[in-house]
């Protein structure tokens, strides 16, 4: 099945990021193996440049595959190559033989005359191209120089990738983040029960926080890319009114969570031991009121209650880790006494709860 990744090459002229169809051949459309046209490979040097052509574009040779859409709604961050998918074209290898072979093709390139059977990237380069069983002549003059058949390859490629028929600089277009489109509203990633989980959420401490979802459940998405396209093109009561309503129909709206946003709970649930130093104990107060308002969200009496003065896990936060935080003098040895594991029972019980309420859109 056909898939469409962001790739990274490294050619003499520098380093180039682009996007390439996997599988293309496998597709019932028009669309071909790589961002490009005319017999060219539209390529950027950052993931940001390819990620602005990429959502306000579509004069390219991937417009046309179901996928694009999908791609048009991406975030930003999904623009970067993967390391596995980086090839450095500057020396043979196995890896980047494959690539470069896939390059030739989509460039409606041949090698040139000569013996080349005993070189190892003949056994993967297309044959003459051909349109209903037509040789398509070609309108360019072969070079002459290069001592292997790779050189002749990574120069023909290395003439043929680079910006959009547009030229110049491209046009950094920064996607809004979603504070600005839908004012109150923040993207949120949870780590519980081994699962990342993209939701938003809206904070009111007069009203109570709200959460993407009928209260009782929390609307979640295992990628940002997932949310978005539920918010602004999903069809759920959820989606109704209420604060999400500017998200809808949109396609240029960044859905990454600020850094501070970004809460693991499992990882937070591993801090409670004796080896918990102050900045543990701070990232754990920091994240009470969060736990505290997913549970009363999610109407889980025992979570809310287990934050509770009088039960261990909210007497171990409130008396504790305040201690540990504050600097107090005597909080690491009173910590050396407290009995964790009906604590770290609480939280993991709590945790658990929470992600049993998550309802996943992917």
């Amino acid at each position: 099945m056909p898939e469409i990744v962001p790739v990274e090459f490294t050619l003499p002229s520098g380093t180039w990021v682009t996007l390439y169809q996997r599988g293309w051949d496998d597709a019932d459309d028009d669309s071909l193996a790589f961002l490009g046209g005319d017999d060219a490979v539209y390529a950027f040097a950052t993931a940001e440049e390819l990620s602005s052509y990429a959502i306000s574009d579509d004069k390219h040779d991937l417009a046309d595959s179901p996928l694009w859409p999908d791609v048009r709604r991406w975030s930003r961050a999904n623009f970067t190559p993967a390391p596995d998918e980086r090839y450095d074209l500057r020396a043979p290898d196995d890896r980047g033989q494959e690539m470069l072979a896939e390059l030739l093709g989509y460039l409606r390139l041949e090698a040139p005359e000569g013996d080349w059977s005993q070189d190892p990237l003949a056994a993967v380069l297309p044959g003459p191209p051909t349109y209903t069983g037509i040789p398509v002549e070609m309108g360019y003059r072969r070079p002459s120089g290069g001592r292997t058949l790779w050189d002749w390859a990574v120069a023909e490629v290395d003439a043929r990738v680079g910006d959009p028929p547009s030229g110049g600089e491209p046009v950094l277009v920064l996607a809004p983040p979603i504070e600005e489109v839908a004012p109150g509203a923040e993207c949120l990633w949870l780590g519980l029960e081994g699962a990342g989980a993209h939701t938003l959420m809206v904070r009111d401490d007069e009203k109570g926080w709200q959460f993407l979802g009928e209260r009782g459940l929390v609307i979640a998405s295992a990628s940002a890319a997932g949310l978005m396209a539920f918010v602004c093109h999903g069809e759920d009561e959820a989606l109704e009114g209420g604060p999400w309503t500017p998200l809808r129909g949109r396609d240029d709206v960044d859905f990454e969570p600020f850094e501070d946003n970004i809460v693991d709970l499992d990882e937070l649930g591993s801090l409670l031991g004796p080896g918990l130093d102050r900045a543990g104990a701070a990232a754990l107060l920091d994240a009470r009121p969060l736990v505290q308002e997913l549970a009363t969200w999610l109407e889980l009496d025992a979570a809310v209650t287990a934050f509770d003065e009088d039960q261990p896990l909210g007497r171990f936060f409130v008396r504790d880790l305040l201690d540990l935080v504050s600097g107090s003098g005597n909080a690491s040895s009173r910590l050396r006494e407290v009995d964790f594991d009906p604590i770290a029972v609480s939280w993991q019980t709590s945790v658990a709860a929470i992600a049993s309420r998550v309802h996943w859109v992917d």
